[in-house]
């Protein structure tokens, strides 16, 4: 994946509309609340918004780890990703420390798999 970028409009600071009001040649004396400094800009054709680009980082140049090698391989069901983990959580034990038979359909998919020599000969 590579770094996707998205843009999204933020409403300027209290610091960044005094800044760009005197810029634009009007002196302000005093401290003004946020919605004065609003109405001067409002006034003055300053944009009261500003577009802030959001990096949303990918798996670019980076190191993969053995959940993301499985679920490449298909050796993981994408609609489960959540059920899978080295580690039994508790919602997945019965009252007497058991696995329930809902999640045994998961168990040979996870650590039996993951343990066995024909898969790790297959990643490496």
């Amino acid at each position: 994946m590579t770094r996707l970028q998205e843009k999204t409009n933020l409403k300027k600071t209290k610091k960044m509309l005094v800044k760009e009001i005197k810029e634009a040649g009007f002196q302000i004396r005093g401290h003004l609340s946020k919605d004065e400094l609003e109405r001067i800009a409002n006034k003055k054709g300053i944009r009261l918004t500003y577009e802030f680009l959001i990096k949303k980082e990918g798996w670019m140049d980076k190191p993969k780890g053995l959940f993301q090698i499985l679920l490449e391989r298909g050796y993981i069901d994408e609609n489960n990703v959540n059920l899978y983990s080295l580690r039994v959580k508790k919602h997945q034990l019965d009252d007497n420390g058991k696995l329930k038979k809902e999640f045994e359909a998961y168990l040979p998919r996870t650590l039996n798999q993951i343990s066995s020599h024909n898969i790790i000969e297959s990643i490496v």
